[in-house]
């Protein structure tokens, strides 16, 4: 007996009917739209007033920078905008980060430079500038920032190392300070960062913590003798316009009497000279005289001789000495 199988028809479920206005290719095509219109509104940026912005299209730089104000480019993931702010100061540490004193970070390593005579000195400080061109800034180098650091340190190790502890430690900041910042900028130039250093401010200039107590010592009596020598340098600011004074005064009095003298003695000596003249017609007189002025000048610091009536001497001073009329009893 032989059975004839039939084949079965496929059924179908009704598919759901469709809403009005709802294809799936309508509602991709929004999605599309709204899409690129915010793609395409990317394309819209602002620079502010301090600002200026740097365009790379398609990964090349634009020539012409972007001023203050609203600009139109290509949207995003073609432009790339890169603000930056001329005027803002910028600061970079060199040495311990910058604030880690004020927030009371003691633990920070400070690296330790070698002066000149072979001590060990903790510095850190830190390094300012602006940015003049911004193309070079960006592109010049990776980043600035790190080159700056880096730079500041080795050139603050070749001046401290070129310098004694105490100058280092005492006097030599400012000197420090100005060839830091001298250096930096010459070489940031040379390659050309685009960048105008500021300013290089020392923030720690210290020795280390093991000798600290030590240091402090030797500046204490430093002090000291420095104070002595102030006190002796004002003592002898005081003393010296007095000397001085008292010193001009003797001069003028010594060249006073040096002229009063002088013009004593020419006039003795023009006397003198008259006398002399007149010695010839009055001899005896002028012995006479002579003798009497010389006893009258020497005899009051002599010891006095009275010659008594009684011993017949008599001295005639009218005549030289060696004369027949001294020798008469």
């Amino acid at each position: 007996m032989h059975h004839v199988q039939h084949p079965i028809p496929e059924v179908h479920a009704p598919s759901a009917p469709l809403r009005e206005g709802g294809s799936p290719l309508r509602a991709g095509s929004w999605i599309v739209a709204i899409g690129l219109l915010a793609w395409g509104l990317t394309a819209f940026y602002t620079v502010q007033p301090n600002e200026q912005a740097v365009v790379q299209r398609f990964g090349r730089m634009l020539p012409e920078l972007r001023g203050p104000g609203l600009h139109v480019g290509l949207p995003i993931g073609l432009d790339r905008v890169r603000r930056l702010r001329l005027y803002e100061l910028r600061r970079v540490s060199v040495g311990a980060p910058v604030g880690s004193r004020l927030l009371g970070r003691d633990s920070v390593a400070v690296p330790e430079y070698l002066t000149g005579d072979r001590n060990l000195v903790r510095v850190s400080g830190v390094v300012q500038y602006r940015v003049e061109d911004p193309r070079a800034y960006l592109f010049a180098a990776v980043d600035v920032d790190a080159w700056l650091s880096a730079t500041a340190a080795a050139m603050l190790g070749e001046a401290i190392a070129s310098r004694q502890v105490d100058d280092v430690l005492t006097t030599a900041r400012p000197q420090l300070q100005a060839v830091v910042c001298e250096s930096v900028q010459r070489a940031a130039t040379r390659l050309g960062l685009g960048v105008r250093i500021a300013g290089v401010t020392l923030d720690e200039l210290a020795p280390p913590a093991e000798v600290a107590e030590a240091f402090r010592d030797v500046a204490a009596a430093r002090e000291d003798r420095q104070k002595a020598i102030n006190d002796a340098q004002g003592y002898a600011n005081r003393i010296l316009p007095q000397a001085r004074g008292e010193a001009d005064q003797r001069v003028s009095m010594a060249l006073g009497d040096a002229d009063t003298i002088v013009a004593r003695a020419r006039g003795e000596a023009e006397a003198f000279l008259l006398r002399w003249a007149q010695l010839p017609s009055d001899r005896v007189a002028e012995y006479r005289r002579l003798a009497l002025e010389t006893a009258e000048s020497v005899f009051p610091r002599l010891r006095k001789v009275v010659l008594d009536e009684p011993s017949h001497r008599t001295l005639d001073v009218a005549w030289p000495i060696g004369s027949p009329s001294n020798s008469r009893q």
